[in-house]
């Protein structure tokens, strides 16, 4: 169910921190069933839906964060696999919800190497 990137989301892409990394995004009903899906979706390991089951039925770690609220809801830097970070993000429209995938590991393995060099200034201090 590959269709072209919608406006509502080339406009939310704009509004984050790290765009032109790779993304796909989930376009949901009220229900939590798809409606549309897109970018790249096998790059963050989601294929086939089906779109008369709930999203959560087929990606169970979207379980609680659904529905999505008024609010947008960001959960970054999420470690998927050995090498991959991830940005997620859900926020609702008028008519859906929507689900954006962020590939972040770029900017995540930076953040850890910082993270770890801090720790081992602070060790070697003790």
């Amino acid at each position: 169910m590959l269709t072209e990137t919608p406006i509502a989301i080339l406009r939310y892409l704009k509004t984050i921190s790290h765009p032109g990394q790779c993304y796909a995004y989930l376009q949901l009903d009220q229900e939590n069933c798809l409606i549309k899906a897109g970018g790249e979706l096998a790059q963050f390991g989601i294929a086939d839906i089906n779109p008369t089951l709930t999203i959560e039925e087929q990606i169970p770690q979207l379980s609680g964060l659904l529905p999505a609220n008024d609010k947008p809801l960001v959960i970054a830097n999420t470690h998927v696999d050995p090498v991959q970070y991830i940005d997620m993000h859900i926020y609702r429209t008028f008519d859906s919800q929507w689900v954006i995938f962020v590939d972040s590991t770029e900017t995540a393995t930076k953040l850890q190497k910082q993270q770890q060099q801090r720790l081992n200034i602070a060790i070697s201090k003790e």
